[in-house]
């Protein structure tokens, strides 16, 4: 009985660990969402908003028309680990890189 009490424990620790590493990845994103609006500049084409291209230091990408072309330096990878470390519970490794490609989807 003790034993089936502890099981139930260490299941409920782990589904709000889950829980808690789900809305850290929701609030990562909208921390992103708005480092992105503000590295991002206007495309010269359709004027709509360029977003950094993530693993790169100065190359833009236009969210309506697609179209890539450099610009000034955003190191947007590392400003985006350095903002996810600095919110983030889960310190142990950081890696922005899925969170910014799901936080471009909602611009």
């Amino acid at each position: 009985m003790a034993f089936q009490s502890l099981k139930k424990i260490i299941s409920d620790i782990g589904q709000t660990v889950d829980q808690v590493k789900k809305l850290q990845n929701e609030n990562d994103v909208n921390f992103l969402i708005e480092l992105i609006k503000n590295k991002s500049i206007s495309c010269n084409i359709c004027n709509a908003l360029a977003a950094p291209i993530f693993d790169t230091k100065n190359n833009y990408r236009c969210i309506k028309c697609s179209r890539q072309f450099y610009g000034q330096n955003h190191f947007i990878k590392h400003a985006a680990n350095e903002l996810i470390k600095s919110k983030s519970f889960f310190k142990a490794s950081v890696d922005a890189g899925p969170c910014y490609n799901k936080a471009l989807t909602r611009i």
